[in-house]
Formats: structure tokens, C-alpha cells, sequence
């Protein structure tokens, strides 16, 4: 089929659909999607809540959990040894399909009746305060992460680091603080695209450096500050002038980097051993065009966060392994799966369906285990499960969903974000479309309102100590003012604590205490990152056209794969 234009359901802008896509469309035996590559991502993000938790009580048991969901929840939410237990069915939820209503409206009926897990904590050791872990000790408001042990305030994607804060998308690490996109790295501070990296701060795609401070593109060096080179006694003297254990020092050094790195020459997309790929931060892919942050993946497109994935197009969320999937969210170990949120543990030919686990064949169904051939949580014989799916997909192209904004929802389409459990706002969606209250609620979509705490603020922004080397333990019964002071739109708690392992971490790093809260460090993580965008531009040295994450309007000088090797390696 040849390439075609079309107008975005949501957005109203063009978008284009290649004849690769067209293939693998008709593969999954799907129609092409109605939305931009962006506003399926959006749609998706805001059924994802990776960072906010209430306080609830299980539905089961009646004790006090910690949830992602808010307690003005319509369903009961079960603890996470309650919702794993056989001490209740989720067939017991089911219905008759009724073919004469939209199939989206029956099955938001079924999502406000059938119990949710709280948590994905899986194997969690003192690590109670996480969501979407797995094999975490002594971890604390992390998200997103895995085989990790004494980490802060860290995620999303992080994957085997210890004593580690405030930092995201790092793996194989120790002791770095506010680093991003970073891999094997000890005591690595305010790093972004760096590998190998040892006692260093602020670096930006340096590999195999120790002792740096403020360093871009640089290989295999020791007491470099801003690219120049110096002996170990006069680097240990500048880096004692600098003492970016003052805050204010701090800031003046970040001004100072950022100048810096914006006249240093940028490669148009972070990639590691990969082939005929497209996006930013791969490694160890082939044939992965408008991935981002992808890893052991071949014969993907618009994706996210990926690894092992093969045959998908529009997945996020992959650990570790997905086939032949589309359009969906958390894939664990699972193959056919489509429109689907948590997929886990062996999941087979699953469409519209909810934290299912160990399970094949469903349609329309939530929470699922170990079950088959189901449709709206009600069992049937295989047989008659066969023969009432096509006649579904059918009724839903004749008889479509429609939004308060006109949108229309025929077989082919993720759900719709008013049908999430969550408001907007707290979701993966307002991390990369942040929206305001009156944005989210002309589109149609939900505003979780804020739980009003006491914050009882004892110690406001100015008042911090501005050195590290002057902080006392009085600071950890101090209640601190964040500096947005609840005024951004990044889901403020307006004010934090300082636990006595983060103290002593500060301390023995010499790093000037944090002056925002924990939700807002995280939306600042995010921002480092490029969007998950390509524009067409030019490299700045041979003028090879070029897709990249840089926007044309941005002052970054951007080189493609071969000048950059040429310059840097």
C-alpha cells in the first residue's frame, strides 16, 4: 500500500502512515490508526500512574495499603497478597456482551466494579513505598525500577543501582545523584549520556572519564574541567574553589555548564550498537524506527522504554520481552497482545484488557489469572469464544464510541483517556503533555484533585542552609517549603523532609541540599531529556540530512554519526 496523509483525531494536525506500517497493520489484523504517533502515546500515558500513592484499605482484608489509585476510587482495590491470592474470582465480574451498546461503554462498566491491585511491588524488601518495581531493597519513592538497593527518589527505568538519588533512566550505577541516561557509573553527579564514569559532575556523553567536572565528548580522561585539561593538584584545588556544596555555587556552575555545553557539538541521536535505527538512547537494536530509550529490540516502531521487544509498533513499558504487540502498556514475557494494559507472565492474544496475568485469549477483560477465552471477565468454551470475537470487532466499527469532543472510537482505537482510573494530572501523560485544570477538562479528561495535607513548614525555601558543610541534623525534623510552592504544574507537594540517609549522602558527596520537592525533581528529570520527537534538519558540519530529537529552532550544533566519531573518538 502506498503512503498515506491523515488528520489526527485529537490534535487535528497530518500525520503520516508508510507502507511498513500498512504491512504490519494488516499482520495484527488492525485498521491504521486515527491518532499522531504522540497523542497514541498521550492516550496511553494517562492510564499510567508511576508516581503518586494514597493511602486506601483493601477491599478483601480492610487493612491500610498503600495504592496507586485515589480513594474516591468506584472499585475496590486489593492489597497486593489479597489481589494475588485465590481468595476471590474475577469471573464473579463478568457479563454478557450486549451487542446493541458501544463496547467501550460496557467496559467501563466492568473497570468501575472489578477489583485493581494496589501496587506492582514485586518482591519488595523494605522498599513499601514503590510502584512498578521488582526486586528492590530498602528503596524509597522509586518507580520504575528494579534489582536496586538503598535508592531515593529515583525513576522512571532503573535497573540494578545502589545508592543512588534523585536520578533516572541509570543502570549499573553507584552513588550518582541527579543523572540521567547514564550506565556504570560511581559517584557520578548531574551526568546525562556518560558510560564508565567515576568521581565526576556535571558530563554530557563522556565515556570512560574520572575526575571531570563540567566535561562534553570527552574519551578516556582524568582532571578535566570544561574540556581543558589539568594536572590532579590543580584540579583538587579548582573543584575546592568551585565547593558545589554551596547552593549558590551551585547554581552559578549550572548557568555556566549549560553555556558551555550549548557551544559543544551534539550527536543527533544517542546509539550503541544498533542498526537502521531511529529515535534516541538505543542499544543493541535493529530496525527500530521512533524508539526511544530502546535496548535488545528489532522490528519496532513509535515506542518507548523497550526491551526484548520484536515485531511491535506503539508499545511502552517492555520488561522484558514483548512479540508482536500494539498500542500498549507494561508487556511482561507476552506475545499478541493489542490495546492491552499489564500484560504479564506469559500473557497470549489478549485485546482491550487490564493487568491480566498468565493469560490467554481475552477480550474486554481486568485482572484476569490464569484464565482463557474470556470476554467482559465471563468464561467461555473456546469454540464460542472464536466465534463472538470477530462478530465484537464487527459490532464495534458499526456501533462506535463517541467522546463529548467527537471522537470516535471503532475497533483499532486504545481506550479513552476519560475511562482511565486516574486524573490526568497524575499520570505519565502530564510528565510529556503537561496540561493545565482547564486544559484536561475541555478535552473531555479527568482532573484528579489534590489530597490538601497539613504541610506545617518549619524552614522556607531562603531559610536552607546554603552549604553542605553547614546543614546540622537539625534539618531532619525540619519540614522544608518547596521552591514552586505548589505554583508549577508538576503536581507540587509543596514542601519535603530530608531522611538521615540523605543527609549523610549529601554530606560524604559534598552536594548543597535540594530546594524542590521529590514530584517536582522528577518533572526536572524528565526535562533534561529531548522529547520524544524527529525533525528533519541538517548536520551543522557536512550538511547530511538528518532526523533528530533537536528541534530545528534549538541552538544545540548538531553533527551526524560519522562527523561525530570523526571528532570525538
Amino acid at each position: 500500500m502506498n503512503q498515506e496523509t491523515k488528520n489526527c483525531q485529537n490534535c487535528h494536525n497530518d500525520f503520516v502512515i508508510e507502507p511498513d506500517d500498512f504491512s504490519f497493520y494488516e499482520k495484527m489484523k488492525v485498521p491504521a490508526p486515527t491518532w499522531c504517533y504522540n497523542c497514541r502515546f498521550q492516550r496511553r500515558g494517562a492510564f499510567r500512574n508511576q508516581m503518586n500513592l494514597y493511602s486506601v484499605k483493601c477491599g478483601l482484608c480492610e487493612k491500610p495499603t498503600l495504592a496507586m489509585y485515589p480513594p474516591n476510587s468506584p472499585f475496590p482495590v486489593y492489597c497486593q497478597s489479597c489481589w494475588w491470592s485465590d481468595n476471590w474470582d474475577p469471573l464473579t465480574y463478568g457479563k454478557d456482551y450486549d451487542f446493541s451498546r458501544p463496547f467501550f461503554v460496557q467496559y467501563h462498566e466492568l473497570l468501575e466494579r472489578t477489583p485493581r491491585l494496589a501496587l506492582s511491588n514485586k518482591n519488595a524488601v523494605n522498599s513499601e513505598y514503590c510502584n512498578y518495581t521488582v526486586n528492590n531493597k530498602n528503596c524509597y519513592l522509586c518507580f520504575s525500577t528494579g534489582h536496586s538497593e538503598d535508592c531515593l527518589y529515583c525513576g522512571p527505568n532503573m535497573t540494578k543501582n545502589k545508592s543512588c538519588i534523585n536520578c533516572a533512566m541509570l543502570y549499573n550505577s553507584e552513588q550518582c545523584y541527579s543523572s540521567v541516561d547514564c550506565d556504570k557509573c560511581y559517584a557520578t553527579h548531574y551526568g546525562q549520556n556518560s558510560e564508565n564514569c567515576l568521581n565526576s559532575a556535571f558530563l554530557f556523553n563522556c565515556r570512560n572519564v574520572q575526575d571531570c567536572l563540567g566535561c562534553v565528548n570527552l574519551r578516556n580522561k582524568k582532571y578535566c574541567i570544561f574540556n581543558e585539561q589539568f594536572t590532579k593538584e590543580e584540579y583538587e584545588q579548582k573543584l575546592k574553589d568551585y565547593n558545589l556544596g554551596s547552593h549558590k555555587n551551585l547554581l552559578k556552575f549550572q548557568e555556566q555548564f549549560q553555556v558551555f555545553l550549548r557551544s559543544q557539538m551534539h550527536r543527533f541521536m544517542q546509539s550503541i550498537n544498533s542498526m537502521d535505527v531511529s529515535g534516541d538512547n538505543i542499544l543493541n537494536s535493529k530496525n527500530c524506527k521512533m524508539c526511544f530509550s530502546t535496548n535488545n529490540s528489532e522490528n519496532c516502531k513509535y515506542s518507548y522504554v523497550i526491551n526484548g521487544a520484536h515485531d511491535c509498533y506503539d508499545v511502552s513499558g517492555v520488561y522484558p520481552m514483548a512479540e508482536l504487540s500494539y498500542d500498549s502498556f507494561s508487556i511482561v514475557e507476552s506475545s499478541r497482545v493489542r490495546f492491552n494494559l499489564a500484560a504479564i507472565s506469559g500473557c497470549v492474544d489478549l485485546q482491550y484488557t487490564d493487568s491480566c496475568a498468565s493469560t490467554k485469549h481475552a477480550f474486554g477483560s481486568i485482572s484476569l489469572r490464569n484464565k482463557q477465552y474470556c470476554i467482559l471477565n465471563k468464561q467461555y468454551a473456546k469454540e464460542e469464544y472464536e466465534e463472538l470475537v470477530p462478530k465484537i470487532i464487527q459490532q464495534m466499527m458499526d456501533v462506535p464510541y463517541a467522546d463529548s469532543k467527537g471522537r470516535v472510537y471503532k475497533y483499532g482505537e486504545f481506550f479513552p483517556p476519560e475511562f482511565s482510573p486516574f486524573g490526568y494530572n497524575d499520570t505519565l501523560a502530564q510528565e510529556f503533555f503537561p496540561k493545565t485544570i482547564d486544559e484536561i477538562k475541555n478535552q473531555g479528561w479527568r482532573w484528579q484533585e489534590p489530597i490538601e495535607r497539613e504541610l506545617n513548614i518549619t524552614i522556607k525555601t531562603e531559610e536552607v542552609p546554603d552549604d553542605i558543610a553547614d546543614t546540622t541534623d537539625d534539618i531532619l525534623q525540619a519540614t522544608i517549603e518547596c521552591a514552586h510552592k505548589k505554583q508549577c504544574n508538576e503536581s507540587c507537594t509543596g514542601a519535603f523532609k530530608i531522611l538521615a540517609f540523605e543527609l549523610a549522602f549529601y554530606r560524604q558527596q559534598g552536594i548543597a541540599l535540594p530546594r524542590i520537592c521529590v514530584k517536582c525533581r522528577a518533572f526536572e528529570r524528565i526535562k533534561r531529556r529531548n522529547p520524544l520527537k524527529l525533525w528533519k534538519r541538517t548536520c551543522n558540519k557536512c550538511e547530511k540530512a538528518i532526523e533528530t530529537s533537536y528541534s530545528p529552532d534549538r541552538p544545540e550544533i548538531i553533527y551526524c554519526e560519522s562527523c561525530y566519531q570523526q571528532e570525538v573518538v
